[in-house]
């Protein structure tokens, strides 16, 4: 699992650019949280986490809240989680049969 440092900046979301940034520390309404995306500014928070594929599963996490913002759903987020870390899974363990289909 790569390091923070190798993520993209930005990501296109529904045609959309969203920047990427990582946080040691990371809050929310006086929470520490994980991830957070500003749907204002257009920006995905990630809190640096030891666990690469913890963080790659927040980073898919948040990245599925920015779908959501962009498509103008309200999806309950106790979904998004049921669904962040399958899908992370699954990209992690066939990320080079998907690079051969999407490329």
């Amino acid at each position: 699992m790569k390091s923070f440092r190798d993520y993209p900046k930005l990501v296109d979301v529904e045609s959309m650019n969203w920047e990427v940034r990582f946080k040691r520390k990371l809050f929310h309404e006086g929470k520490e949280v994980d991830g957070l995306c500003d749907y204002d500014e257009k920006v995905i928070y990630i809190r640096i986490k030891k666990d690469r594929c913890d963080m790659f599963r927040v980073f898919v996490n948040e990245v599925l809240h920015a779908i959501e913002y962009e498509n103008d759903h309200d999806i309950p987020h106790k979904y998004i989680e049921q669904i962040d870390t399958g899908l992370a899974k699954f990209m992690r363990k066939n990320i080079d049969k998907l690079i051969k289909i999407i490329v």
